[in-house]
């Protein structure tokens, strides 16, 4: 019993200190060709971009990769050649393939931020895919950033939760132990 109100306490105490995703990342249809974006908090910017099968997702479709010494960008195009950027690029004649398409992205201090699912012919011009849903382009680009902010308060609830956490599993393990000793 009082294992499960620790854990209750712990899952409250949690449930309180979440501070979101500290990136956007959506893409949005540009003429003929697809443009990834991304929001981070600081001054990130895409280090890596990867368009993927889900169902294949070792081997991108199309992939771009910042060049060492140039300033990771927000924007990206999803073409042959992307200044400051080595693309590596298996989407064959046509462009991307019209199915079932993943984004994932990494900015430069090495966080890796999943991107939308999104089928190339479903996009809209001026409507940007993020998470799951399509919102107008210039309402998500005057947005700013969700960064959570981290002081000391959060430092320490976060200790706590830490403590908490490990307390109530030592608990769990010591009544399975007595449990499978009789």
């Amino acid at each position: 019993m009082g294992a499960a109100a620790v854990a209750g306490v712990m899952a409250v105490v949690a449930g309180g200190c979440g501070g979101g995703p500290d990136a956007s990342v959506g893409v949005v249809r540009v003429g003929d060709t697809v443009e990834i974006r991304a929001k981070a908090c600081g001054d990130g910017g895409i280090e890596r971009a990867d368009v993927v099968d889900p169902a294949a997702p070792e081997e991108a479709v199309w992939s771009a990769v910042a060049v060492a010494g140039d300033e990771a960008r927000r924007e990206l195009r999803v073409a042959d050649a992307v200044a400051g950027y080595e693309v590596t690029d298996r989407r064959g004649p046509g462009g991307l393939p019209d199915r079932r398409l993943r984004l994932l992205v990494e900015g430069p201090d090495g966080a890796r931020w999943g991107g939308p699912r999104f089928t190339p012919s479903e996009l809209e011009e001026g409507r940007l895919r993020v998470a799951g849903r399509d919102v107008p382009l210039a309402e998500w680009e005057a947005e700013p950033a969700r960064c959570p902010e981290v002081g000391v308060g959060a430092a320490l609830v976060g200790g706590v939760v830490t403590g908490v956490a490990a307390g109530a599993l030592w608990l769990l393990v010591r009544a399975v132990a007595r449990v499978a000793r009789r």
